[in-house]
């Protein structure tokens, strides 16, 4: 049996982001966007795609130790943005500042993976979490003028002591998130 895998830190929404997401669904509920449930935000560090299950083992020793790596540190979320062009727009998203210590997570989470033979992103990675699927815009203009009143500095600050191998299961109503195990960050003596 396979399951559709990814590893994310979750992200615990305070009241800047909540009212940002509120003011874009209130303003922009005209338009096709599927607005990610508050409890389901996440910063994706490795989509692992379809993986058997007797794969998963070796894939929570993996993140073990690369947990056992790292001590919880900070990270700031900033700036709302769009993946694609105002006008052909296809994800809403918050961005994460530029942080050293998330970098080398990241890059110790590949270096982890590649050992048990998964295959590092191509992609740069580009820390963000979505907070909506765009799937029709029918007011461009509304839409682009909506995007330029959120917020585009600080929203709010977050920890990262955690990270979470989830099972994505897809149905009808938008992906569910199956928490497999949660790994704190710095449990295991360096």
């Amino acid at each position: 049996m396979s399951k559709r895998l990814f590893v994310a830190i979750p992200i615990r929404p305070e009241a800047l982001l909540l009212s940002q997401r509120a003011f874009l669904m209130s303003n922009l509920k005209e338009e096709t966007i599927n607005w990610v449930k508050e409890e389901n935000f996440h910063l994706t560090l490795k989509f692992i795609g379809k993986t058997s299950s007797k794969r998963i083992p070796e894939i929570i020793a993996a993140l073990t130790n690369c947990c056992s790596k790292f001590d919880p540190f900070p990270i700031i979320l900033e700036r709302v943005g769009i993946f694609g062009s105002r006008y052909h727009a296809r994800v809403v998203w918050v961005g994460i500042r530029e942080n050293k210590q998330l970098q080398k997570l990241y890059e110790s989470l590949n270096q982890e993976f590649e050992k048990i033979d998964f295959s590092s992103d191509r992609q740069n990675f580009v820390p963000h979490f979505t907070l909506g699927r765009i799937k029709n815009i029918q007011h461009k203009d509304h839409f682009k003028r909506v995007m330029e009143r959120v917020e585009n500095g600080f929203i709010q600050d977050s920890k990262v002591d955690r990270i979470v191998l989830f099972e994505s299961v897809l149905t009808p109503e938008g992906p569910v998130y199956n928490s497999i195990q949660r790994f704190a960050l710095g449990l295991v003596a360096k």
